[in-house]
């Protein structure tokens, strides 16, 4: 039994070293790339702002950590990957792709004309972006950077609306 257990240790020690979780504190180098079709991302990492281009090959190699978020300054439609790429010994690699985007249909039903606005800034190909929509419109295809889209209705008069939604068609109705 302590044959056993002695060897699970043994194995569990060594996959932590494998995987870097016992030193997430550790300085290391990392090979930043933007895949992305935005150029360039602006992003900042342990109080440091770097910027890196989508050319061909370009790439940048930053000072960082494991546990160091990356936040993106210029809010494209990206998203940071952040891993260990262990056919590269071990480097550490830092991936801009682009966001996926789902495409919904959206009608005003209403007797006005509304402006629809997503709660994180996640609706249009701009960020924080908005879309009009003129009363009684026929179907109109949106992006929108996320599968569940949290919508609000702007107005100019004080009118109630519900949003209502049947797969990747939006309908909004007054009240």
């Amino acid at each position: 039994m302590r044959k056993n257990i002695f060897i699970a240790f043994v194995f569990i020690l060594i996959s932590l070293n494998a995987c870097n979780i016992t030193e997430p504190n550790r300085m290391e180098n990392a090979t930043v790339t933007n895949k992305s079709s935005i150029t360039p991302i602006d992003f900042k990492t342990d109080g440091i702002t770097y910027s890196v281009s989508n050319a061909a090959g370009s790439s940048i190699t930053i000072q960082t950590r494991w546990t160091d978020a990356v936040e993106l300054l210029n809010n494209p439609r990206a998203i940071a990957n952040k891993y260990y790429d262990y056919s590269d010994g071990d480097k550490l690699k830092i991936d801009f792709v682009d966001m996926p985007v789902y495409k919904f249909k959206i009608k005003n039903n209403s007797n006005s004309n509304i402006t629809l606005k997503e709660a994180n800034n996640l609706l249009t190909d701009t960020y924080g972006g908005t879309l009009t929509l003129a009363a009684h419109t026929e179907e109109q295809n949106v992006n929108i950077y996320t599968e569940q889209p949290l919508l609000s209705v702007v107005t100019p008069t004080n009118i109630s609306f519900t949003i209502k939604r049947d797969g990747k068609i939006i309908i909004i109705e007054e009240v």
